[in-house]
């Protein structure tokens, strides 16, 4: 079910800087509700800021390709 979902996924949306204002948009959305003490928002948007971070990592190429091969590719049999 998620052989290729990294590939899927990230070939939607492949522009780095939108990734990287989705992250900083989340970070302030952590922000704020933590403030408001609002903390499932704040998870939520949290959640938001590890995956937008991760994309605009590897869209910035900070994130090295074997990482991903560890995480999102199965080792066949």
């Amino acid at each position: 079910m998620f052989d290729n979902w990294f590939e899927q996924m990230y070939h939607e949306v492949e522009n780095p800087y939108m990734w990287l204002l989705i992250f900083v948009i989340s970070l302030r959305g952590v922000y704020s509700n933590i403030m408001k003490k609002e903390i499932g928002f704040a998870a939520a948007f949290a959640f938001v800021a590890v995956v937008s971070g991760f994309f605009a990592g590897v869209g910035f190429n900070i994130i090295p390709y074997s990482l991903l091969e560890a995480l999102f590719h199965k080792k066949k049999k």
